[in-house]
């Protein structure tokens, strides 16, 4: 009689499915992680005036009236 290997095919195949599907996973997960970590490091790089809020018009106009 000869053995039939297909199942054993089929859940070496699954097992693979499985696996890939982990890793695609995984890798989404990273993708999100080094995204966040980029948007970060631009912040930081970013020299610091540029985080401070302009001034209105008000505000100027205002600044040059104490004379």
């Amino acid at each position: 009689m000869k053995e039939d290997k297909k199942p054993a095919a089929d859940q070496i195949e699954k097992e693979m499915k499985q696996l890939i599907k982990k890793l695609n996973n995984e890798n989404a997960a990273l993708g999100k992680i080094l995204l966040k970590m980029g948007e970060k490091r631009e912040d930081r790089e970013k020299p610091p005036g540029s985080k401070r809020k302009k001034k209105t018009d008000n505000q100027l106009g205002n600044q040059h009236s104490t004379e």
